[in-house]
């Protein structure tokens, strides 16, 4: 019985200890050391709102539109290649539902939580100068 308590214990610990890992496509492509880029994407989204039947919300529906701004920066740490991305979102929202018997809109918006990335190549890509990648001595 306690060597259970105590696996259960260590299972708890380690469960409120983890953190999710945000997997970001090309996090760690080599570009040349000192590249920059400004990159601006939209997502728009619709549709219908669900909610746990205990809730008294009918009828719910939204949608929001998020843009990013983001600078990319791509540099040397310890010898390795690496890079910086800042993300700024910007989101916008209208949504609406039927709560306890009575019509309800809102339209949110504003600046979204902002990202800052920074990843490092622990193997391979050394991070070779701009002068190199280019092929110009």
């Amino acid at each position: 019985m306690r060597s259970e308590n105590g696996a259960w214990l260590i299972a708890f610990v380690i469960a409120t200890l983890a953190r999710a890992q945000d997997l970001a496509p090309r996090a760690y492509v080599i570009t040349p050391i000192g590249s920059n880029a400004v990159t601006f994407s939209h997502s728009w989204n619709e549709g219908e709102i669900t909610f746990d039947p205990s809730v008294p919300i009918d009828d719910a529906k939204g949608s929001f539109q998020t843009s990013v701004l983001s600078y990319y920066h791509s540099s040397r740490i310890l010898g390795r290649s690496s890079n910086l991305v800042l993300s700024m979102p910007y989101a916008t929202g209208s949504f609406s539902g039927i709560v306890n018997g009575i019509e309800a809109k809102v339209s949110p918006s504003g600046l979204a939580d902002a990202r800052i990335r920074v990843s490092m190549n622990l193997v391979g890509g050394g991070g070779d100068a701009r002068e190199g990648v280019l092929g110009v001595a």
